[in-house]
Order: C-alpha cells, then sequence, then structure tokens
C-alpha cells in the first residue's frame, strides 16, 4: 500500500483533482435539493452502502471480475430524488465498497478516489438523462426509456 506522496507527481495531481471535483459536487449538491426528502434520502444511503458491498464475480476468460449492483440505487435515487441526493447516495456506496468485504485496507485517497469517480460518473449520467428529456419518474414511457438508457451508457463509459 502507497502512501499519497510516494505516488508519481502525475498521479498525485490526477487523484488530488477528480477528489476535488468530488468534493465540489459534494458541496453543490445543497444547493441541488439534497436534502428536501431525508428519511428517503437516508434510507437510500443505507441501502446504497449495503448494496455495494455484495460483490457478483463475473467469469471472464481465465479469471474472473468483481461486479458491484449498486448502481441501480444510484440510478433509483437519480429518478426519485435528483442528482443533488444522488450524490450522497453514491458516494456512500462507494465508500462502502472501498471499506467492506476488502481482502486489504485501502489508502485514504483511493477510497476518496474512488468515492469522487463514481459520483462524477453519476453526474454525467445526471446530465445525460436531462439533455435527452428525461424526467425521473414523471416523463413519458418512450422518452424516458432511451434517456434511461443513454445516461446508464454514458455512466458505463464515464466509470
Amino acid at each position: 500500500m502507497k502512501a499519497f506522496r510516494q505516488l508519481p507527481l502525475v498521479a498525485q495531481i490526477v487523484v488530488a483533482a477528480v477528489i476535488l471535483a468530488g468534493a465540489v459536487l459534494l458541496l453543490l449538491s445543497f444547493t441541488r435539493g439534497a436534502f428536501l426528502h431525508p428519511s428517503l434520502l437516508c434510507s437510500l444511503v443505507l441501502l446504497s452502502i449495503g448494496v455495494h458491498t455484495i460483490k457478483v464475480e463475473v467469469p471472464i476468460g481465465r479469471s474472473s471480475h468483481a461486479l458491484s449492483i449498486g448502481y441501480a440505487v444510484s440510478f433509483a435515487s437519480l429518478l426519485m430524488l435528483g442528482p443533488g441526493a444522488t450524490t450522497w447516495v453514491t458516494m456512500a456506496g462507494g465508500w462502502a465498497e472501498c471499506t467492506f468485504r476488502m481482502k486489504s485496507r485501502n489508502p485514504w485517497y483511493q477510497t476518496a478516489f474512488s468515492m469522487s469517480c463514481l459520483a462524477l460518473s453519476m453526474e454525467a449520467a445526471a446530465r445525460t438523462l436531462a439533455w435527452t428529456g428525461g424526467q425521473g419518474l414523471v416523463g413519458p414511457a418512450d422518452v424516458a426509456i432511451r434517456s434511461l438508457v443513454a445516461s446508464a451508457l454514458v455512466y458505463f463509459l464515464v466509470n
């Protein structure tokens, strides 16, 4: 496990920039209605923490990779509560994914980087959802389905 200062300078800059961008999203969430429905937000945060600790092994070739199904909770949060609250749900899930059921403990910067990456990916998905005409759970199905597919694709590409 490398200390942050032991990383190459370019890696330190990239990691710090992503963590800073995640922190900015977290601060912006206060102005984007993150806490309008506190009980639902708390429920989704707890669900995200729980689901992000479940990892499904996917065999690919001779090896296998872990897949977290937690993004489904993040998308549900996006559709129900919007991007402000979803930042909290996604970051909580990222923290859980990096903290629980790990073979070895992650350094702080790796956890913060992962949390921020997930939040930035979900932010890109939220912007794609809005850009393609999606309105959460209140739009017509023909628009909502295309918007969801587009935003899910962007989420996975950015992530």
